[in-house]
């Protein structure tokens, strides 16, 4: 598992609710929701202060992102992608790649898996 730290910074929190709070204030103003906001239970009742937006940051925030390169070839997996040191286990994902790519890596990723 990676954790990338997203968050941790308590001043990212503060920023990405504050967005988070400015972007439904806006698209309310629009009209943009004909149900209103889905909130989990224990907030439902929840005044949408600061509070509410860090919490629903917190548990509703990701990342479309995918892992790249961090399972490096020579260090981890030899040059077809068996994982040094453990029997029987390869590594056919993008976490091979040498460097982070700029588009989707689902395209390289099934590349790297009929390669083997």
């Amino acid at each position: 598992m990676i954790n990338a730290g997203y968050l941790s910074d308590e001043r990212d929190l503060v920023r990405l609710a504050r967005i988070a709070r400015r972007s439904y204030e806006i698209a309310e103003a629009m009209g943009a929701f004909s149900s209103g906001l889905v909130v989990p239970d224990d907030l439902v009742s929840k005044p949408k202060d600061d509070a509410f937006w860090r919490e629903m940051v917190r548990r509703y925030a990701t990342t479309l992102y995918h892992p790249c390169a961090t399972c490096k070839m020579g260090r981890v997996v030899d040059s077809d992608l068996r994982v040094m040191g453990v029997s029987g286990l390869r590594v056919v994902d993008a976490s091979v790649f040498p460097h982070n790519v700029r588009a989707s890596s689902l395209s390289l990723s099934l590349s790297v898996v009929t390669a083997i």
